[in-house]
């Protein structure tokens, strides 16, 4: 089970990402591990996975850049704290 530290860990990292204060590789890939260890079950959670997986800064063909992926952490943010872990 998802413990609440971890969870606000993932949010904060989000709003850095939100924020663009840091739109990293690195860091892309540490939500994206968070999003599947703390959800492996959430189908709606694991297709951020695939976003974050199909991240590069400045984008690419068939690549997410930082504006769609700010996009996505808005909807995942809101995800997550509507389901209220």
């Amino acid at each position: 089970m998802e413990s609440k530290e971890q969870i606000e860990t993932l949010i904060q990292m989000l709003n850095k990402f939100i924020s663009r204060e840091d739109c990293s590789m690195e860091i892309a890939g540490k939500i994206e591990v968070a999003l599947d260890e703390l959800f492996p079950d959430d189908d709606d959670i694991q297709d951020f996975i695939t976003c974050f997986a199909s991240y590069r800064p400045g984008g690419g063909e068939y690549l997410y850049d930082e504006n769609s992926m700010i996009k996505e952490c808005k909807t995942l943010l809101d995800i997550i704290q509507s389901k209220k872990y």
